[in-house]
């Protein structure tokens, strides 16, 4: 039955329940609960739409990578979470990440760029800014943000034309780079 909740969870957007019910004893409720990932939920008749607060996102979204220990397939990556990372405006704008500060910079950005925020983390705790500031070349990150980009909109774009997103691990830094200099 997880399976079919992780399947169910991963291509919705919304939960919609035609009335109120007991929210402890629901087996899907408690399931998306327990993995917190941020599908709303609503109950019928009182459902009103609220915009997506953008922090809970984000604290959902680095719960989320973290839990999967940054191992993020393509074909796992909840609906929701690739809606939230490929829906806000000024998406494309890349900051200067090669250092710790540098990330730290990109999270007390006053904008609502989730992606950037999200891959600015992911590749901190991969390339291990606490241990080795100095560690990330500065023009690696810029082509792994682009790779990044492009590997969500391909997903969002296999999805909305039905097809399977294919096997993509979002987070495999390592080989992306080595793809990338292959192909140089």
């Amino acid at each position: 039955m997880e399976q079919l909740y992780n399947l169910f969870v991963e291509q919705c957007d919304l939960i919609l329940y035609n009335c109120v019910q007991d929210a402890k004893k629901d087996r899907l409720l408690l399931h998306v609960r327990r993995f917190n990932i941020p599908v709303p939920i609503a109950f019928l008749p009182k459902f009103t739409a609220d915009a997506t607060d953008i922090e809970k996102v984000l604290d959902a979204s680095l719960n989320f990578i973290r839990s999967n220990d940054f191992r993020v397939p393509a074909e796992k990556l909840p609906q929701v979470f690739l809606r939230s990372w490929t829906s806000q405006p000024g998406q494309e704008r890349y900051a200067h990440i090669s250092s710790l500060d540098d990330v730290a910079a990109v999270f007390r950005l006053n904008n609502d760029n989730i992606r950037l925020k999200i891959f600015a983390y992911a590749l901190a705790v991969h390339t291990n800014f606490w241990a080795d500031p100095e560690c990330c070349d500065a023009e690696n990150a810029c082509w792994l943000y682009r790779i990044f980009c492009r590997q969500l909109d391909r997903i969002a774009e296999a999805r909305a034309s039905g097809q399977p997103p294919g096997h993509v691990e979002l987070f495999d830094f390592d080989r992306q780079l080595a793809d990338f200099h292959r192909g140089k």
